[in-house]
């Protein structure tokens, strides 16, 4: 019978010492749930304000953009204080492995960057001894309100000698 007890006692000293770890985990586990939703959320924000920039031909100034960025991200759930917007405006940034033909030279377009300071659980607040971490995306695209496309020197020259007989 004594040995009966000491078995029930030392399970019971195991699940007190894994218990804390288990807790963690599961904490843990909730903690990155949040931060992905709230990932996904900020993306969404800032594909659906890439949309609004690319819509038309109307220039939208920083000040309309915020605007809409904050009514959108409010509308998806998010506090509109903890985010930021950061326009990059207009960007020329060519991979000249990508342009051999320097078709691309003279493309511009608009980027974007959004921040979300998103609130630690208590937990891991002490545990990383800060009280938020920051969540960043960033997007660009090549037409914004002002795409420029000439053609190039070495383009034309290259469509020239397609024109008479081909590459070789």
């Amino acid at each position: 019978m004594s040995a009966m007890k000491r078995i029930k006692g030392q399970a019971m000293t195991e699940f007190v010492m894994v218990l804390p770890v288990f807790i963690l985990l599961l904490v843990g586990i909730c903690q990155m749930s949040i931060l992905m939703i709230r990932r996904v959320e900020l993306a969404m924000v800032e594909r659906e304000a890439m949309r609004y920039l690319t819509a038309d031909a109307e220039e939208k100034d920083k000040d309309k953009t915020e605007e809409f960025i904050m009514e959108f991200a409010g509308k998806m759930g998010l506090d509109k204080d903890r985010l930021k917007y950061e326009p990059k405006g207009r960007f020329v940034n060519i991979d000249k492995g990508m342009d051999k033909m320097g078709l691309l030279q003279n493309v511009s377009g608009v980027m974007i960057n959004l921040s979300y300071d998103e609130k630690l659980m208590k937990v891991f607040a002490v545990i990383m001894n800060r009280e938020t971490i920051t969540l960043k995306t960033t997007m660009a695209t090549a037409s914004g309100s002002c795409m420029k496309f000439k053609i190039g020197e070495k383009a034309k020259e290259v469509w020239d000698k397609i024109k008479n007989g081909g590459i070789q």
